[in-house]
């Protein structure tokens, strides 16, 4: 009983954890991934000199340099873990061994998230780390209002405008019902009467 729960805890948090691990950063950093200071709007709104771009790009190359290494790891323990609840006996002390190991790779990876923020913050001081925040968080929620908008104006059915939804559908013109479709009886079923 007790090697069950522990196979659903441990199962339950792996496939959480990568939802929760990107959930952390987008909380943690708030910050666009990509190289914003090379972009013209951005430099002209933050009033970013060619120093401090310089100062961020390199940045940006040495925190990659390392995340790469960093989410190698979380990835290779997770990968241990997925190995040890596979086996046909459970060790439970080596699953919870390796589980220690996943939690410090991605405590590892998070506060290298946070020092790059921590020195995009020195650099930019606090009005303009303020400034690129709000801007982020703008076009962040335009960006889910607009995905929404576009989700919502397919959620009838598979054509546009929402057609097709339920069992009377109506067909584009040119469109017929495939042979076997919904509400269509297998081929040598018997008829129901009045057919």
């Amino acid at each position: 009983m007790k090697k069950g729960i522990l196979l659903i805890f441990i199962a339950v948090f792996l496939v959480s954890g990568m939802a929760m691990a990107k959930d952390a950063q987008e909380n943690e950093l708030d910050l666009p991934e990509n190289k914003w200071w090379q972009n013209e709007r951005v430099i002209k709104g933050l009033k970013l000199t060619e120093a401090e771009q310089s100062q961020l790009n390199d940045l940006f190359v040495n925190s990659q340099r390392q995340m790469f290494d960093l989410k190698t790891n979380v990835q290779k323990e997770k990968f241990e873990i997925e190995q040890l609840l596979e086996q046909k006996k459970l060790d439970e002390k080596a699953c919870m061994e390796r589980f220690k190991k996943l939690s410090e790779a991605q405590n590892i990876l998070r506060k290298q998230r946070f020092q790059f923020l921590l020195e995009v913050r020195k650099i930019l001081g606090l009005e303009r780390y303020q400034q690129l925040k709000t801007k982020f968080q703008q076009r962040r929620m335009q960006q889910r209002q607009r995905f929404m908008k576009r989700r919502g104006s397919m959620s009838g059915g598979p054509f546009p405008g929402g057609q097709g939804k339920g069992p009377g559908a109506q067909f584009p013109p040119g469109m017929m019902k495939a042979p076997g479709g919904p509400g269509t009886p297998p081929q040598g079923a018997a008829k129901t009467p009045g057919e």
